[in-house]
């Protein structure tokens, strides 16, 4: 016997329990983590470009244009609580239920179904593998593309279930806003092609009108990026490069990420077999293959960076959710064991594991700012992991001292001038 649709049809239920599952997932990292590292330089940019009067010079910016709705926020996160960590662990972690909430909406059309949608956003909620796009708050572009996003695939879908053309132009709004959310947004065209094969018997006939006006809007933003690759240092560093192994890193990324629950999904749906099975594992794989797509042309490390997965997660989280129903058919005893390990073990990883990593990545700046709301004058620093920006902005923004600043030339200083060496 399936499980009851009536269950997950209960939509306050279901987003509360989403909720909860966050909450127990990421509470210790919300409460006790500070601001990390590249946070002060966000929330200095904001400063900057946050407000209207500066959102023309944000556009025109090569790299942050394609930031812009988390710089906005991240400027009346500040205006509204300053400094607090846990105002912006909360803002993130808002986004993530957020996000969870809209992977379970998908529920509403009939070839996903509630009980997938449910499943796959409870398991969406508390994998740690996308978890620096939740922890670190300078990952929130992801949450935003994902929001903006998944958004536009919904009423995306919506249009092709009803034909009424203001979900087309919904859907071009959305897309347009996660373009200014992150680059990564333009392998949401793809995904829309996806997701109408995925749902080819209500609309048998290909929108190529539709789809070509995403691509387009895509191809456009590409060349605008690529237009202005000499003010935008992710051309230079490693982030961005046509030349990089990408099928390696691909390959890398898909293994990392399927590594173990979703491996263990595939063998219970080849194994199992149940109904459109093939269907299922063949979107699944393809949404995460085109989600990591845009990210793997860096060439600074062989695989995605977690908070880059965020996206691809969500078909990780299909596969995930088939498999479960696929074994509660079967032996439900058996399904419900491993819906609880699943839980624990992400948990579990989070807290025990991933928290004390963050911890380790936030002391450098913590021990400069320490040293520099102790002085009353410059300071020297010889060793810091991070960029120069990084150290000037988190001391500008923490120290309300006239004249404490941070030196990086060891001519500029005086013989007393105290000295920052962080040395790992």
């Amino acid at each position: 016997m399936g499980m009851s649709t009536l269950l997950f049809e209960n939509k306050r239920s279901v987003i509360g329990s989403l909720a909860l599952l966050a909450c127990l997932a990421y509470a210790r990292s919300a409460w006790q983590l500070p601001l990390i590292s590249d946070d002060y330089l966000v929330i200095g940019l904001s400063l900057q470009w946050g407000p209207p009067e500066g959102w023309l010079d944000l556009l025109l910016h090569p790299l942050y244009r394609g930031r812009a709705t988390s710089i906005v926020l991240t400027y009346w996160t500040y205006k509204l609580f300053h400094l607090t960590p846990q105002a912006y662990a909360l803002v993130s972690l808002v986004l993530h239920i957020a996000n969870a909430s809209l992977l379970y909406a998908f529920g509403r059309f009939p070839r996903i179904g509630w009980p997938t949608a449910a499943i796959a956003a409870g398991f969406f909620t508390v994998y740690e593998g996308h978890q620096e796009a939740v922890i670190w708050f300078s990952a929130l572009p992801e949450l935003l593309v994902f929001l903006f996003g998944l958004g536009a695939a919904w009423v995306w879908l919506e249009w092709l279930h009803t034909g009424r053309k203001r979900w087309l132009g919904a859907a071009f709004v959305l897309f347009a806003f996660a373009l200014l959310s992150k680059e990564s947004a333009v392998a949401l065209a793809p995904l829309l092609a996806l997701l109408w094969w995925w749902h080819r018997d209500q609309h048998p006939r290909m929108p190529w009108a539709a789809l070509c006006g995403f691509a387009l809007l895509a191809a456009g933003y590409t060349l605008w990026a690529f237009l202005g690759k000499q003010g935008n240092h992710h051309f230079a560093d490693g982030t961005f490069d046509l030349n990089a192994p990408f099928p390696l890193t691909i390959r890398n990324s898909m293994g990392r990420m399927l590594w173990f629950w979703g491996l263990l999904s595939l063998l219970t749906l080849l194994v199992l077999k149940p109904p459109r099975w093939r269907a299922a594992i063949t979107a699944a794989l393809l949404w995460m293959l085109i989600a990591l797509l845009p990210y793997s042309f860096l060439s600074y490390m062989p695989r995605v960076p977690s908070r880059h997965t965020y996206l691809a997660a969500a078909g990780l989280a299909l596969l995930v959710s088939a498999a479960i129903q696929a074994l509660w058919t079967r032996r439900r005893n058996l399904a419900a064991l491993a819906i609880a390990i699943l839980i624990l073990h992400n948990c579990g990883y989070l807290w025990l594991r991933k928290h004390q990593q963050y911890v380790e990545r936030a002391a450098p700046t913590e021990a400069l700012i320490r040293m520099a709301s102790r002085s009353d004058g410059p300071i020297l620093v010889t060793a810091f992991p991070y960029s120069k920006e990084i150290a000037g902005w988190a001391v500008k923004l923490t120290v309300n001292k006239p004249g404490v600043t941070v030196l990086f030339d060891p001519a500029e200083a005086r013989p007393q001038t105290p000295v920052f060496s962080w040395v790992e």
